[in-house]
């Protein structure tokens, strides 16, 4: 009865086993990459830490950000090593 429905063709697709995608597939910059977002949660040099920030510094944090293509935790570090100094 299922072939004779409009979805019948979408469950047959459903019942279909899905090859899946092995990471041999994905190129090494993305593998590395991939690798470097992981790396802080589990890298023993790194803790998590929650501040609370005025929206304004937020949202030039996070402009900053996508124009430099960096992470935000990268960015604070750097600003806080040099107000450190």
């Amino acid at each position: 009865m299922a072939g004779n429905s409009d979805f019948g063709a979408l469950l047959k697709l459903r019942r279909e086993p899905v090859a899946e995608a092995t990471s041999d597939t994905q190129s090494p910059p993305q593998q590395q990459q991939q690798h470097s977002r992981r790396g802080k949660s589990q890298n023993p040099d790194f803790d998590r830490l929650t501040v609370y920030l005025r929206r304004d510094s937020i949202l030039t944090l996070n402009r900053r950000k996508v124009e430099e293509g960096r992470e935000l935790s990268d960015l604070v570090q750097e600003a806080l090593d040099a107000w450190l100094r």
